[in-house]
């Protein structure tokens, strides 16, 4: 069995069942271990508002890649740079903030670009989850959604392809924004380091 069916069954099974410690035997769903107050049906959860459910499904989605980016970065620090730190008394926290944060900031930097620019193509999670009019009282609407509502319209409301141009062109516009600003302003600023 591959390792990424193995980790889905594994987390589907923590996440709907409770061990007994001492046993080690499963003794009941999480739904009725987590029961508040009177209410036997109000149960506890992580994650209370639509945008919240929605937020922890993307952060589980797309977490992965810049955590594996961001390790890459700091296994590629060379031993030297840290054993110079460690002769000049640099250790722990302190190594960590003065010499490898700023060795990867170019690395954090780039994953900040990529992650701004991916929100903007959060349509299909929003679209799969709550559906195109995004959740209770448009609670999780984004500008992706709006945008599909407003060109192909929706239920009895019929399509403006122009206004969806528009929102099309917003949605360009922030993200060139976006990305100038780290490009002119925060890019230029980071140091070059080559060893």
């Amino acid at each position: 069995m591959p390792l990424n069916q193995m980790l889905d069954r594994a987390v589907l099974a923590i996440g709907g069942l409770a061990v007994h410690k001492n046993s080690h035997r499963v003794t009941r769903p999480c739904s009725q271990s987590f029961q508040t107050g009177s209410n036997p049906r109000r149960r506890r959860t992580l994650a209370t508002s639509p945008g919240e459910r929605v937020s922890l499904i993307s952060n589980w989605q797309y977490i992965g890649i810049p955590m594996m980016l961001i390790y890459a970065a700091l296994v590629s620090i060379p031993e030297e740079v840290i054993e110079a730190a460690e002769c000049d008394g640099i250790t722990g926290w302190a190594q960590f903030w003065k010499i490898k944060l700023p060795l990867i900031l170019p690395a954090i930097g780039i994953i900040s670009i990529l992650t701004f620019v991916g929100n903007f193509n959060a349509f299909d999670l929003i679209y799969t989850v709550q559906g195109a009019l995004a959740g209770p009282d448009m609670s999780t609407d984004i500008l992706g959604t709006l945008l599909y509502r407003t060109f192909f319209g929706f239920q009895l409301q019929l399509g403006d392809r122009s206004m969806g141009a528009t929102i099309a062109t917003v949605m360009f516009l922030i993200i060139l924004a976006g990305v100038s600003f780290y490009l002119f302003a925060i890019q230029r600023r980071m140091r070059r380091y080559q060893f």
